[in-house]
């Protein structure tokens, strides 16, 4: 720490983050109190360095660890589902209606000629498996992956007579450990509009593309600014409200994965839905 205040003598103390500038120029690199989602506070040091003006993402991942780690613990249904008063019958039914509303009701779209007791799907943000659960009675096998050690657990628990179904902890970036061409098709629903930055969905994005087999799909949603929200793209990211994409980026990256839109809804509202192809 003393090496840092050398390096960095100026300091501003601005509410709970501390900024430190090398003569005016260097951007923010250390943050205390970190704001969780909604309402707890950040309790750890955590050193962000700025190298050659590019920020290290280790913060970011470190950071979405810890608040949805801590989410889990204190309320997993409130910050999946957005309803803490559900009973555990509504709570499952909510997952069943979105997955059939979502999924199975565009499975001739999603997995074209292929039957879905046949396919083997990958669920990014599985959460506390409430989505996880309608999707394994629809596929053959469903791999369900989840930044949040915590919520890992609570599904694990949840679908343990559930024996299509694994869990994976993942790394906050990419989907190492899972293999390529393994997947028919990869699912997000709720996930990258939490995430604070788009270098860390474009990962997502790319990484999708892999473990995705030959003409395989990937189906997932992003939020995007209203018209009355646009100051959301100004505002610093967090855990909750991340990063905000609008259809024409989308389009981009996604061709930068080696992924081309086949389907998209939700234009004009928060969310956008994205049905995208892997090629040959």
């Amino acid at each position: 720490m003393r090496q840092l205040w050398g390096h960095y003598p100026r300091l501003q103390q601005r509410g709970r983050t501390v900024v430190l500038g090398r003569d005016g120029r260097m951007g923010q690199v250390l943050r205390t109190a970190w704001r969780l989602g909604l309402r707890a506070t950040y309790p750890l040091w955590l050193i962000y360095l700025e190298v050659d003006g590019l920020l290290s993402h280790r913060l970011s991942i470190a950071h979405m660890k810890h608040d949805w780690n801590d989410r889990a613990r204190r309320d997993a249904r409130l910050f999946v589902a957005l309803d803490a008063g559900q009973t555990d019958d509504q709570y499952r039914k909510s997952g069943e209606q979105q997955v059939a509303d979502l999924i199975e009701s565009r499975l001739d779209v999603l997995l074209p000629g292929i039957d879905p007791q046949d396919a083997d799907v990958l669920e990014l943000g599985c959460g506390t498996g409430r989505m996880t659960r309608p999707m394994s009675g629809l596929f053959r096998r469903v791999t369900a992956l989840d930044i949040s050690a915590e919520m890992v657990t609570r599904a694990r628990e949840s679908l343990r007579d559930h024996g299509n179904v694994s869990f994976v902890v993942g790394s906050g970036i990419d989907l190492t450990g899972l293999p390529d061409h393994a997947f028919d098709l990869v699912v997000s629903f709720l996930v990258f509009q939490h995430i604070p930055d788009k270098a860390i969905v474009r990962s997502y994005f790319k990484e999708s593309a892999r473990v995705l087999r030959s003409q395989s799909t990937f189906f997932f949603q992003v939020r995007m600014p209203l018209e009355q929200e646009r100051h959301l793209l100004r505002r610093p990211k967090g855990t909750w409200i991340g990063a905000l994409y609008r259809p024409d980026e989308v389009v981009a990256d996604l061709s930068q994965a080696g992924l081309d839109v086949v389907e998209s809804w939700g234009h004009g509202t928060s969310s956008l839905f994205v049905i995208a192809r892997k090629g040959k």
